[in-house]
C-alpha cells in the first residue's frame, strides 16, 4: 500500500475502488492483544447444580430457561423525564435475576427465581434483595426466593412453580381467544362477547355485532 501505484490507482482510490492506506495508530491498535478471557465460573457450583434440577423439574413444560438474566434486560423505567428515568436506571442495570423462566414460543417471562446462598443474610444484601422484590411487584413479574441446599426435593420444586406456570396457560388461552374474535360479516368490525338472558339458553355465551339491534349478526362463543 506503501509503493507508488500511479496516476490510475489514486483516481480508483478517490472513487473507493482501493482501500485506504491503513494509519499507524490503526496498524499498532490491530496488534494490541486484548486482555479477554473465556470464564470457567459463568454459573457458580451450587447454580449449575440448581439448574440441573430445574430443567429435570421443567422438562414436560413448554418453557425454556435463562440463566442471570439482567434486570436492565428485563424491565424498562416508566418516566419521560430524562434524569428520573436515568436515576431509576442506574438502580437497576448492573443487577440480573438468578433464573428466567419463560414461554418457549412467545419468550414472555413467566416467573424469575433467586438463589439465597449464605450471602444473603448479609444487611447489604437482604436490604438489596428487599429492593429487588419491590422492582418484581411493580412490574407485577412474579419472584420467588429458594434456599441453596445440596438436594432439592423434584415435586416440592414442581408444586411451587406449577401456579405460575398454570397462570401463564390460562394467559395464553385468554389471548388466543382474544386473537380469534370474529369480524361481523356485515359491519366489519370486530364482535364481542355476549350473554343470553332467557329461555332454554340462558347465561350462554356467544358473539354479537357491537352495532346491535341495528345489526342482529351471531357468532357461536368458542
Amino acid at each position: 500500500m506503501n509503493q507508488n501505484i500511479g496516476c490510475l490507482g489514486s483516481i480508483l482510490r478517490i472513487f473507493g475502488i482501493l482501500p485506504k492506506e491503513v494509519s499507524p495508530q490503526m496498524r499498532q491498535a490491530s496488534e494490541i492483544k486484548l486482555p479477554y478471557r473465556l470464564r470457567d465460573d459463568f454459573l457458580s457450583s451450587a447454580e449449575l447444580s440448581f439448574y440441573k434440577v430445574l430443567m429435570l423439574v421443567l422438562e414436560n413444560e413448554s418453557v425454556t430457561v435463562f440463566t442471570k438474566v439482567s434486570l436492565g434486560d428485563l424491565f424498562f423505567v416508566n418516566i419521560r423525564d430524562y434524569k428520573e428515568r436515568t436515576k431509576y436506571w442506574n438502580k437497576i442495570n448492573r443487577k440480573h435475576v438468578d433464573f428466567l423462566i419463560c414461554d418457549r414460543d412467545t419468550l414472555k417471562p413467566i416467573v424469575a427465581i433467586e438463589l439465597d446462598d449464605s450471602t444473603h443474610a448479609r444487611e447489604n444484601r437482604q436490604l438489596r434483595d428487599e429492593f429487588v422484590n419491590q422492582i418484581f411487584t411493580a412490574a407485577k413479574l412474579p419472584l420467588i426466593h429458594i434456599k441453596v441446599s445440596q438436594s432439592y426435593i423434584i415435586s416440592t420444586l414442581q408444586e411451587e412453580l406449577k401456579k405460575y406456570l398454570n397462570q401463564a396457560d390460562e394467559s395464553k388461552k385468554v389471548s388466543k381467544v382474544n386473537e380469534s374474535v370474529p369480524v361481523c360479516p356485515k359491519c366489519q368490525i370486530e364482535m364481542v362477547v355476549r350473554k343470553t338472558r332467557r329461555g332454554m339458553n340462558k347465561g350462554q355465551k356467544f358473539y354479537g355485532c357491537v352495532n346491535y339491534p341495528r345489526c342482529k349478526q351471531t357468532e357461536p362463543f368458542l
